[in-house]
C-alpha cells in the first residue's frame, strides 16, 4: 500500500525525523562534530605549550645569564715568557698562546675580512640577525641538516666569554640574551676586538695576532689580502682547516672569503683576482726542541710556588734569567753525541716495530706531525723497499734513500742486510751535499728532495 500523502497545510516534520525516515545514520552528525571539537581546545593548548616552554626557557636563561658588565675587568690568558742572559726568549708557558691587540691596532683588511665571512649585518643588527636566522632555517630544511647556521659575530663572542658549545636550546637562548646585553653595553668597534683577540685560529693560537705569527710570521698590520682572508676563513674549523695539512681546504675557504668580501664592496675585482691567484705561503716550523728544558722546569715550579699556576700559565710575566744560550747549546750537543756514541758501540739492534709489507707505502705512523724536514732531526720512516745498494724510505708524505754510506757504523755493507720492508727505523735527516738543507721537492729518486739518511 504507499504510503500516505502529506497535505499542503501539514507542518514538515524535524530534521532528525525525516534522516530517520529516509535512513540517514543519527550518529553521523556526531561523530564528525567530535574532532572539530577536538582541535577547537587541543590547538590553543598546544600553541599555550610551546609559547610556555619559549618563555620558561627564556626566563631561567635571564636568571642564569651571567652580567657582561664583568667584561670591562675581563683580562684573557697570555703567555709567560723565560729570557736567557741576552734577552732572547728560550721557553714559555701558557694555556693559550694569545697576543692582545688594543682596538687601534686591529687592521681594517681584517674587520672587513671577518664581517664579510662571518656576520654581513654586523653593523646593522643588535646582536641577534632575524633574516639570517630566517634565511638559515629555510636553507636547512632545504638540505635536510644543519648546512648554514645564523650565529652573530657577538653570539660567537658570548659563547666563547661565558658558555659552552653544548647544542640545546636553552645555551641557545643564553646565547641570544647574552648577545644582545653584550651589544647594548658596548660598541661595534670594541665588540669586534674582543672577538679577534679571543677567537681560536688553530695550532694552539688564539687572537689574530699570534696568529699572524704563527702562519705567517708578520705583525697583523703587515698582512696582505690573501693572508687576512686566510686567517679569517680558519676561525670556521680550526682543528680542520689547517694550512699544514689541508692546504687545499684552505685556500677553497680563503677564497670564498675574498668572494664574500667581493660582494660586500671591500675589494675590487682586480684585487679579488690577485687574491685568489696567490698561493697559500705559510711560514715553515721546525718541531720544538726546548733548550734547557730541565732549567726551564725548575723556574716554572719556584714561580708557580711563588706566584700561583694562574699566574705562570695565564698572567703572561716576563721573567729573565742567567741562562747562556751559547754554553746551554754546546753542553746539550756533547750529551746527544756522547748518547748517540754509546748506542752505536752496543751495535744494530733492529727495527723499532714492523708494518705489514703490503701497507708499507700507505701506513702513518702516529710520529709524524706534518712538520717539514729540516737538517739534524731524527724521525721515524717506514722502508719500503731494500737493496744491496739503496733502500727507499717513506717519511709522511714524501720518500728519501738510504744508501751505504748512512748504514756505515753498522759495520754492513748492504742497506738489505740492515733493513727490509715494512721496518720502521729512526733516521737523521742532513742535507744533501751541494744542497742549502731547505725542505724542497717531492723527494724519492738519488736527490731525496736534497736530504741524505742516516740510520
Amino acid at each position: 500500500m504507499p504510503p500516505a500523502r502529506r497535505s499542503p497545510e501539514e507542518p514538515r516534520p524535524p530534521a532528525a525525523v525525516r534522516r530517520r525516515r529516509l535512513g540517514a545514520d543519527p550518529l553521523r552528525g556526531a561523530r564528525h562534530a567530535r574532532p572539530r571539537r577536538w582541535l577547537r581546545w587541543a590547538l590553543p593548548l598546544a600553541v599555550a605549550a610551546a609559547v610556555g616552554g619559549v618563555a620558561g626557557v627564556g626566563v631561567a636563561a635571564a636568571i642564569h645569564m651571567p652580567r657582561v658588565e664583568a667584561l670591562t675587568d675581563f683580562q684573557p690568558g697570555l703567555i709567560s715568557r723565560l729570557y736567557d742572559r741576552d734577552g732572547e726568549v728560550f721557553a714559555t708557558f701558557a694555556r693559550q698562546r694569545r697576543v692582545l691587540l688594543a682596538e687601534s691596532e686591529v687592521p681594517e683588511l681584517l674587520r672587513q675580512a671577518l664581517v664579510a665571512v662571518e656576520d654581513a649585518n654586523f653593523y646593522q643588527h643588535g646582536g641577534i640577525d632575524l633574516a639570517a636566522i630566517l634565511r638559515a632555517e629555510l636553507a636547512n630544511l632545504r638540505a635536510g641538516e644543519i648546512v648554514e647556521g645564523a650565529g652573530t659575530l657577538t653570539m660567537q663572542l658570548a659563547r666563547e666569554l661565558f658558555l659552552t658549545r653544548e647544542q640545546t636550546w636553552r645555551r641557545k637562548v643564553e646565547e641570544a640574551l647574552l648577545a644582545v646585553e653584550i651589544e647594548k653595553s658596548y660598541t661595534k668597534p670594541q665588540i669586534l676586538t674582543l672577538y679577534i683577540n679571543l677567537v681560536n685560529v688553530g695550532h694552539g693560537n688564539y687572537g689574530m695576532a699570534a696568529a699572524a705569527r704563527y702562519y705567517f710570521d708578520k705583525e697583523v698590520g703587515e698582512l696582505t689580502l690573501p693572508e687576512a682572508a686566510t686567517l679569517a676563513g680558519i676561525v670556521q674549523q680550526p682543528s680542520r682547516l689547517s694550512p699544514y695539512r689541508r692546504p687545499e681546504m684552505v685556500k677553497e675557504r680563503r677564497d670564498h672569503v675574498l668572494s664574500r668580501m667581493l660582494a660586500e664592496g671591500f675589494v675590487t675585482r682586480q684585487e679579488f683576482e690577485a687574491a685568489v691567484a696567490t698561493p697559500l705561503l705559510p711560514v715553515s716550523h721546525t718541531p720544538d726542541v726546548p733548550l734547557a728544558p730541565y732549567f726551564a722546569e725548575d723556574i716554572r715550579k719556584h714561580l708557580e710556588a711563588t706566584y700561583g699556576t694562574d699566574a705562570v700559565h695565564d698572567g703572561g710575566l716576563q721573567v729573565w734569567t742567567t741562562l747562556d744560550r751559547a754554553m746551554q747549546t754546546a753542553a746539550e750537543e756533547a750529551l746527544r753525541d756522547g748518547l748517540q756514541r754509546l748506542d752505536r758501540r752496543r751495535g744494530w739492534r733492529g727495527a723499532v716495530a714492523q708494518v705489514p709489507t703490503a701497507e708499507a707505502a700507505t701506513h702513518e705512523l702516529s710520529s709524524w706531525t706534518g712538520q717539514p724536514l729540516t737538517p739534524g732531526r731524527w724521525v721515524q720512516g717506514v722502508v719500503v723497499e731494500s737493496g744491496p745498494e739503496t733502500a727507499r724510505v717513506r717519511i709522511e708524505d714524501r720518500e728519501l734513500v738510504l744508501d751505504a754510506e748512512g748504514i756505515a757504523w753498522t759495520r754492513r755493507r748492504r742497506p738489505s742486510e740492515v733493513l727490509s720492508p715494512g721496518d720502521v727505523a729512526w733516521f737523521r735527516v742532513e742535507a744533501a751535499a751541494g744542497e742549502a738543507g731547505e725542505d724542497g721537492g717531492d723527494g724519492g729518486g738519488g736527490g731525496g728532495g736534497g736530504f741524505e739518511l742516516f740510520l
